[in-house]
């Protein structure tokens, strides 16, 4: 069977790239190279059974040389390597890379209404040049679609629970269903396109762990402290224009705001149902005892 054998990884020390990292390692039929700043912290301490390759300026001239023999090039790392994407492209149509893996990660930018948000512009930009040059047989890509992350986000507060103070702002009233993924499946859905490449070529895949709302997490983390929390109803079209005047006036938090309305506005798609890749990439949906056991170790 014909997989994307040897990978290179950009982005292996985040929220992200870390469990990505793992599961690649994991896989023997993988090669692993991972691409690092010299200050990266990786570059200091080399994962043992993965290449750590040091790019200084990351150039397009740098790129090529270290981008040869790579047949996927994979990219987890955060918004500051964004527009490093379309360099990274560049270089890897020029290197003969087969498959290109974006940071996309997130909420479904086939969405109409997603992806009218200014934060995701960079990412559709990048989309973009990936799909024409696609059309043209120079490379091909696979997105991958996971909704809210599952375990980063109630451990960070993301998902719009505070724990410590017992609140949570429930957007547009908390009972929307939206897709949430474990960041251990996020992996498995990197190793599945490797391992998959003709099924996944060329398009967006979607993966989640669950199918939740914002109630029914409130209430397992009730149920598990014993204590009730104080709830705020709002609305995402207010958080979204709040959002936006943030941004217009230089303050990029309100691009929070925006992902808060792809994640639980109307119309955002957010519930990924049954176009799922799961069975392809051997994803199981949590359980509600499972659902519960992941949130009890976010506390």
């Amino acid at each position: 069977m014909y997989i994307l054998r040897n990978v290179t990884l950009l982005g292996a020390t985040g929220s992200v790239g870390a469990p990505v990292l793992s599961a690649l390692l994991s896989t023997p039929q993988i090669s692993v190279t991972v691409l690092a700043r010299p200050s990266s912290s990786i570059a200091q301490n080399p994962p043992e059974g993965a290449k750590v390759v040091i790019c200084p300026d990351f150039s397009h001239e740098t790129l090529v040389p270290l981008l040869r023999g790579t047949d996927a090039l994979v990219i987890t790392a955060g918004t500051d390597a964004f527009t490093l994407q379309h360099t990274l492209i560049t270089a890897a149509v020029e290197a003969g890379v087969k498959r290109f893996i974006p940071s996309e990660f997130g909420s479904d930018l086939n969405n109409e209404e997603v992806a009218k948000l200014g934060v995701f512009q960079t990412k559709i930009s990048v989309r973009k040049e990936l799909q024409r040059l696609a059309e043209e047989g120079k490379i091909e890509w696979t997105g991958i679609s996971n909704g809210a992350l599952l375990d980063w986000g109630l451990k960070v507060g993301f998902l719009g629970i505070d724990v410590k103070n017992k609140k949570a702002r429930l957007f547009d009233g908390g009972e929307r269903r939206f897709s949430a993924t474990l960041l251990s499946d996020v992996a498995k859905a990197v190793v599945g396109v490797l391992m998959h490449p003709e099924e996944t070529k060329n398009r967006l895949v979607y993966v989640h762990s669950v199918v939740l709302t914002q109630k029914q997490l409130v209430g397992i983390y009730e149920k598990l402290l014993g204590e009730k929390f104080e709830t705020t109803v709002e609305s995402t079209e207010k958080i979204k224009q709040q959002g936006d005047e943030k941004i217009e006036k230089g303050d990029y938090s309100g691009f929070v705001d925006q992902i808060i309305r792809a994640l639980w506005g109307p119309n955002s798609g957010s519930d990924y149902g049954e176009k799922v890749d799961n069975e392809l990439f051997f994803i199981e949906q949590l359980t509600d005892e499972q659902l519960e056991e992941v949130v009890r170790s976010t506390l």
